[in-house]
């Protein structure tokens, strides 16, 4: 301090009351400050006054006594101005009013202090909001505050002097009364504050109470009723138990001081209070996790994602937030939401890669694609259908379906994605159109659903165009192969009476007995005979074709092939009343090709052509030719119909094109004839005016001149066997005399005409009906030649080239086999596998007679 305050004055001194002395320029600041007893008689000028004392008091002597406590010294005493001096005794019994009243200064201070800290502790007791109560040895209430007597149940005055435990969970012996007497037993007996939580069972109330020891016996119990705060906290803690995220509550240290049982459960461990968080997270994310802590330690919150440590060594991808946690507006910690997303991650990375595969796998599907929503506007297509329409994904998307698809088969097309979009699967086959032309479609469609309503449909289109081009082919070619084998099996059972007719009637021609008109009327029958052997060829030659030495492409006279189809539509034309006109070139190359194909080429323009000129007023001609063109080949096929509308000239040939009727017209004629001719390694133009017909020209690639010359040998060469018929020449003796011939021929009258002839031109012949007579005969006698019938009843024509080849093969070298099945692919091979020349029924006896003395020629 630095001032004195003089507190209290009387006498001559009242003057001086009030008055603040400085410490250091005062006799009372020196006693004060020193603790000395001062005693001054008589002033001089060096004795140290302070000024305005002077000026208020005129002081001649004085004693001065400091107050000394414990304390320190609180002030002091002072006697001014006496009549008489201050002597020894004077000062010690000043010092000792001194002393007294420094004692009575301090214990003044101290009542004063406790009286007031007295009202201050009761304004504390009554106002806390627990109740207290103080207990005597008798455990009897004998002070409380006003909580706990409302807490009780009772006013202060009456809960005073009562047993606290009857007073909070009532009288009588109960299970919560024994607890709270053992309670408060153990709070006196260890002598330390002891805590404990009691349930009064009657009005199901909860408290929790703390209590001590009393110095001066009994004890002190603090208490409350917890009974909405332990509510509350057991749901918080059933929440935070039965909660499937992990929840943590980390310290401002990083060190976790709470975790719920899924947090143990995710972690792997029986307890994570105190372990450091950044040690549960794999080490990549430890420095992340430290950022986003203490960023949420600022008081932000934050969400993040990070991969933590179990106890067996696996990590877990979890995604985390959490939040500052505060305490009287300071945070003191985190509190933080781990999700485990490792399995939603990995399916999430499992949908992403099939999703990924899905859109890789309906993007390079070969086949169209596509989705339409309820009203059939494309919502989505793959690059497929893009590929196959021709147009942009702009071009399509919110394009109504129908737009694709050609108008003949619009009606069908939406009644049935009607159907798909009222929730059924449908699969169809409808022509669509695109920037390249129509096109041939296998559409299969079914509806999808969101919320158990169709929403749309999906549909995959599949080209099937040159499929069908493939089938329809497939099917002509094996419709044209049943013809043929149905007629192969009539022209066998036709040619044998036919083969046994032309002989007979051959052998009468050359009778000298017979009148003239015995003669021509043999003649006409050999004629005849002649023509119906021609016409069952040409049949054979329209519906099937012999098989070719070289496998399914030969060297083909495409005059041959116009030729047969001119005869085949001959009746057609002569019934529409169409002149045919033809201009084939004599020295025409041959072509590399299939014969067949090259002849249904042919017959589907001319059945175009047909078809023209039936529903055409004017001059109806068709004119053929064919022609030479450097080294191709060029047939053209003219009509004069009504030609070809300008609109359709460039898509005659596209598949599915058709200008007859609407659905059931297919549309694949001109298409299978392009796919050959460009088989063929040729092409096909089309040239046509309206009202001038049109005009269809195949240009093929022609073969070497050296090649059509061998081919036409070999023609000739078989035309030598097969062609028209010679009366027979006698035959010298010097040719056949001593030739033994074997006929094998299970027709009778045929096997007695050839053997009239043989033997009247001079040779021995052996006839045998059957195989097994052959059989027999080869056994006996050695031929120079055995003309071997190889279709017969039993042992057939085969069976007995076999067994000779087993038994004679001597005998199998002068076989000439005799068919009217030649024809029949099975026949064919087996005559191309032995190499053994054949006569084909009907032959002529000159054919006969030529084809014999050539043999034994070679022979010879």
């Amino acid at each position: 301090m630095s001032t004195l305050h003089i507190v209290a004055s009387s006498g001559s001194a009242d003057v001086l009351s009030g008055v603040h002395l400085p410490v250091s320029a005062s006799l009372i600041g020196r006693s004060v400050q020193s603790n000395e007893l001062i005693l001054v008689n008589e002033f001089t000028t060096e004795t140290a006054l302070n000024r305005s004392v002077q000026h208020l008091m005129r002081i001649q002597r004085t004693l001065i006594a400091p107050f000394v406590t414990g304390g320190g010294t609180i002030g002091a005493i002072a006697i001014l101005n006496r009549d008489k001096p201050f002597d020894q005794e004077d000062a010690k019994v000043l010092q000792r009013l001194a002393d007294h009243v420094s004692v009575a200064i301090v214990n003044a201070r101290l009542f004063e202090e406790i009286e007031k800290a007295t009202r201050e502790w009761k304004v504390a007791f009554d106002s806390t909001a627990s109740g207290i109560v103080v207990l005597e040895e008798s455990l009897t209430v004998s002070r409380c505050n006003i909580r706990a007597a409302e807490l009780c149940g009772f006013s202060i005055p009456s809960l005073l002097g009562r047993r606290f435990r009857d007073a909070l969970v009532g009288a009588g012996e109960s299970s919560e009364g024994t607890q709270l007497d053992a309670f408060i037993a153990r709070a006196l007996s260890e002598g330390v504050p002891v805590r404990e939580t009691v349930r009064d069972m009657a009005s199901g109330r909860l408290f929790s109470l703390l209590a001590a020891s009393h110095p001066d016996g009994g004890c002190v119990i603090t208490f409350d009723d917890v009974t909405e705060t332990a509510r509350l906290t057991e749901q918080h803690r059933k929440v935070l138990d039965t909660v499937s995220d992990a929840i943590v509550i980390t310290g401002l240290d990083g060190r976790i001081t709470f975790a719920n049982p899924a947090a143990h459960l995710l972690f792997g461990r029986q307890n994570l209070v105190g372990e450091l968080s950044t040690r549960l997270v794999v080490d990549g994310y430890a420095s992340q996790l430290k950022l986003e802590e203490r960023a949420v330690r600022q008081g932000e919150s934050r969400r993040y994602e990070c991969e933590v440590v179990h106890a067996d060594g696996s990590t877990r991808a979890v995604q985390v937030s959490s939040a500052p946690l505060h305490e009287l507006d300071e945070v003191v910690g985190t509190v933080s939401c781990l999700r485990d997303v490792t399995v939603q991650r990995a399916d999430a990375m499992a949908r992403q890669r099939s999703e990924a595969l899905y859109h890789r796998l309906v993007e390079n599907a070969t086949d169209a694609i596509f989705t339409v929503d309820i009203d059939g506007r494309f919502t989505s297509v793959n690059a497929g259908f893009l590929r196959e329409a021709g147009l942009t994904r702009e071009q399509v998307l919110g394009l109504h379906f129908l737009a694709m698809v050609d108008p003949a088969d619009r009606a069908f097309a939406d009644a049935e994605m009607r159907a798909t979009l009222s929730g059924e699967r449908r699969r169809l086959q409808v022509r669509c159109i695109s920037a390249h032309g129509s096109w041939l479609t296998m559409v299969t469609s079914a509806p999808f659903e969101e919320g158990g309503a169709v929403v749309g449909a999906v549909g995959i289109v599949r080209d099937i165009t040159n499929e069908e081009i493939r089938r329809e082919t497939t099917l002509q070619q094996a419709r044209l192969a049943a013809v043929g084998q149905s007629l192969g099996r009539v022209a066998n059972e036709l040619n044998n009476p036919l083969a046994s007719l032309l002989a007979v009637a051959e052998l009468q021609v050359t009778s000298t007995t017979m009148s003239a008109d015995d003669h021509r009327a043999v003649s006409q029958i050999v004629e005849e005979a002649r023509r119906a052997s021609h016409i069952v060829g040409q049949l054979l030659d329209t519906t099937g074709e012999a098989p070719q030495l070289g496998g399914t492409r030969a060297p083909v006279d495409v005059n041959t092939v116009l030729r047969r189809a001119l005869d085949h539509h001959s009746y057609t034309m002569r019934s529409l009343g169409v002149t045919v006109h033809s201009d084939l070139a004599p020295a025409l190359r041959y072509v590399d090709g299939n014969s067949l194909q090259l002849q249904q080429v042919i017959s589907n323009i001319m059945t175009n052509a047909e078809q023209a000129l039936s529903e055409h007023h004017g001059r109806r001609e068709l004119t053929v030719r064919s022609s030479m063109d450097g080294d191709q080949v060029r047939i053209a096929i003219q009509d004069s119909g009504p030609g070809i509308p300008s609109t359709n000239l460039d898509r005659i040939m596209e598949p599915m094109f058709t200008t007859r009727g609407t659905r059931g017209h297919r549309g694949l004629g001109l298409t299978i004839t392009h796919t050959i001719v460009r088989d063929h390694a040729g092409h096909l133009e089309v040239q046509s005016h309206p009202g001038d017909g049109a005009c269809f020209t195949i240009v093929l690639p022609a073969l070497d001149a050296s090649a059509t010359v061998m081919r036409q040998g070999a023609g000739r060469a078989h035309l030598a066997e097969t062609g028209t018929p010679r009366v027979p020449e006698p035959t010298t003796a010097t040719s056949s005399h001593g030739r033994r011939i074997l006929l094998i021929e299970d027709e009778p009258t045929l096997r007695s005409a050839i053997s009239r002839f043989l033997r009247g031109a001079g040779y021995a012949v052996d006839a045998a009906e059957s195989g097994s007579a052959a059989l027999d005969a080869l056994s006996r006698t050695s031929f120079d030649l055995i003309l071997l019938d190889l279709r017969m009843q039993g042992i057939t024509g085969e069976d007995v080239y076999e067994t000779m080849q087993a038994t004679h093969p001597e005998q199998a070298q002068r076989v000439v086999f005799m068919t009217g099945d030649l024809h029949s692919a099975q026949a064919s091979r087996f005559i191309r596998l032995t190499g053994r020349p054949v006569l084909a029924k009907p032959f002529t006896l000159a054919e006969l007679a030529a084809r014999v003395q050539q043999l034994l020629a070679a022979q010879a």
